[in-house]
């Protein structure tokens, strides 16, 4: 009575699996809808409007719970190779953590490296797993590598004209983001600066 169905321990399921919808549009897949038509999408965030769930009442006591899902060939392996995921960062009240994406590099069955964070301030950091203020500047994209591939950042434009790729700062006066207020005079539009470590911490060496 409660439509909850009960799959025995090493039991599986084959076919074209589809849940709330009349007909499977997919090959040995799982589809989920809500149906309802035009009007069945919610355009808001809450448990009842999801179509897909990791985790209900469990959490890691000691910190960094993962809910992952992975990606590929686990036959006979340990490992999958990638994941995306949900990292705790802390388990207060009802939690909270970011969202994390791993592969591997090799082709033996190893865990995979995270590669991409999205903190659950909304930074993304590319190369580590949490954020680094450097010299006051927590920035919204941090990337961090140890050699020149894993350290640079390339913008690339292909196209038979002369325009170009660019790298575009802009400034207004509003207080509202994509609202326009006029600037004054000595506003500062942009810069870039150089920092070095010394030692202990990041700072300007040019600008």
């Amino acid at each position: 009575s409660s439509g909850a169905i009960d799959i025995q321990s090493g039991a599986y399921i084959s076919g074209n699996i589809a849940i709330n919808a009349s007909t499977p549009r997919l090959t040995n897949g799982l589809q989920v809808s809500k149906g309802g038509g035009s009007g069945g999408v919610s355009n808001t965030y809450n448990v009842a409007n999801e179509y897909f769930h990791l985790g209900a009442g469990e959490y890691n006591s000691s910190g960094g719970g993962l809910f992952a899902i992975g990606f590929g060939y686990i036959n006979n392996a340990t490992y999958s190779p990638a994941y995306i995921g949900f990292k705790e960062t802390s388990t207060g009240n009802s939690t909270r953590g970011d969202l994390v994406f791993a592969t591997r590099s090799g082709i033996a069955d190893a865990a995979p490296d995270e590669r991409l964070r999205i903190t659950s301030g909304g930074r993304l950091i590319i190369g580590h797993t949490a954020s680094d203020d450097r010299d006051g500047y927590n920035s919204a994209l941090q990337v961090s590598g140890t050699g020149g591939d894993d350290t640079s950042i390339t913008i690339g434009r292909w196209s038979n004209d002369a325009s170009n790729p660019a790298l575009v700062f802009s400034k207004s006066r509003n207080g509202t983001i994509g609202s326009h207020t006029v600037l004054q005079g000595n506003d500062y539009l942009g810069v870039i600066q150089f920092q070095g470590d010394d030692g202990s911490n990041y700072h300007v060496g040019a600008s």
